[in-house]
């Protein structure tokens, strides 16, 4: 039986061997009549070896108990975070600008080999020359703060940082004043759930009115010329779980609501050329659909949405313009009082990594990574996460 040394050694020299067989290309731009279309991809090879099993094998979030008192080691590679992606800008015209983004990934579904094509981004935008500007489609939630160098694929999720993708409608207006910007925007937005209840239907859908997502911001430079920004952000949504029988019949449309809703601020403050800071933390309840409350959002024994506190903290060196480097800590804490026993309470991770660009299109990373769990009632289980990356971009 391996040691954990070899296999550590083993995911390094097989993700090498791969990476010696890829070469990189060029970006494809071109013109499609009067439209300018840029297509794009990034072909990904993720290795990682965890001392201890976690919900996910390529985007790690929290540990799982052990069984029987024992570890549970695990190693994975896959290419299923590789992306496909598509950006086209119309003419402009004298009142406004107009372009469209579409993004896939292949995240979908169990296989690491043979996994679904995954839509991540599709969205176009309005922008008038005043600052103000619409989004319609499926984009980066309006409320996320800026998130934190990763090579997991968790981007953070449910370890500190709140947010991912969603179809939304939303409005921003953006105001000058000097060197700074003061960036609003307002969006109507889906609100994801899950089916507790077994009725059939999501019960973000089932509260039958879109979630409301805000931001405020601003932009400035302070000790750069790059400039810092310093937001606010929140959310407010509902979820409704019907009455079921034992057959999970509904007996009872809507029969109980529970809020889902957050406060967020958020920061990103170049410190210098060399070093930046990149933060967050918030507050709120029923966070799971963004990412928060380590994946819980009701507790249907007790009767109420979990609440939860986190937030995330990183240092970011950009050493060389082939070298950066980071390390960071996050922390996602459901209140006790709304768990039951076994309960995931804690979710604390602490991870540094490196990213070196090999040439402008192939870029190489590395990732320790320290997720510590607490289950109410139970134990701590903790997994060292040992990551290898390589993205070829175009």
């Amino acid at each position: 039986m391996w040691s954990e040394k070899r296999v550590r050694m083993g995911v390094f020299a097989s993700s090498l061997m791969i990476f010696a067989l890829a070469y990189s290309a060029q970006a494809v731009s071109f013109k499609a009549g009067e439209f300018d279309v840029d297509i794009y991809a990034s072909l990904r090879l993720f290795a990682a070896y965890d001392t201890q099993r976690c919900n996910s094998d390529d985007a790690a979030m929290w540990a799982l108990p052990k069984v029987a008192g024992d570890n549970d080691n695990q190693y994975t590679m896959t290419a299923r975070r590789s992306r496909l992606g598509l950006k086209v800008a119309a003419p402009s015209t004298e009142l406004f600008d107009v372009s469209g983004r579409a993004e896939i990934d292949f995240a979908s579904g169990s296989s690491g080999t043979s996994p679904n094509p995954r839509l991540r981004l599709a969205y176009g935008t309005l922008a008038m020359k005043n600052g103000f500007s619409v989004l319609a489609g499926q984009a980066a939630e309006t409320f996320q703060a800026p998130g934190p160098m990763m090579v997991n694929n968790s981007a953070g999720n449910n370890q500190g940082h709140l947010g991912t993708r969603r179809a939304q409608l939303r409005v921003r207006q953006d105001v000058k004043f000097g060197k700074a910007t003061l960036g609003m925007a307002l969006a109507a937005a889906r609100q994801d759930g899950s089916d507790e209840d077994g009725g059939g239907a999501e019960d973000g859908q089932d509260a039958g009115i879109p979630a409301v997502q805000a931001r405020i911001e601003l932009k400035a430079p302070i000790f750069t010329e790059k400039p810092a920004l310093f937001m606010l952000g929140g959310a407010y949504g509902q979820e409704k779980l019907d009455q079921v029988d034992e057959d999970k019949k509904i007996i009872k449309n809507d029969d109980k609501t529970y809020d889902s809703k957050l406060v967020l601020v958020g920061m990103s403050l170049p410190l210098c050329k060399m070093f930046s800071v990149v933060g967050e933390a918030w507050t709120g309840e029923n966070l799971a659909t963004y990412q928060g409350g380590i994946g819980q959002r009701i507790n249907t024994t007790l009767d109420k949405a979990i609440s939860a506190s986190g937030g995330s903290l990183q240092l970011q060196a950009h050493l060389t313009q082939a070298l950066t480097m980071s390390m960071a800590y996050g922390l996602d804490e459901p209140d006790s009082g709304d768990l039951n026993k076994g309960n995931r309470s804690k979710n604390s991770t602490m991870w540094a990594n490196a990213f070196y660009q090999l040439t402008p299109n192939v870029q190489v990373a590395v990732e320790y990574m320290h997720i510590a769990t607490d289950y109410k009632e139970g134990d701590e289980v903790k997994d060292n996460r040992f990551i290898f990356n390589t993205c070829f971009n175009f």
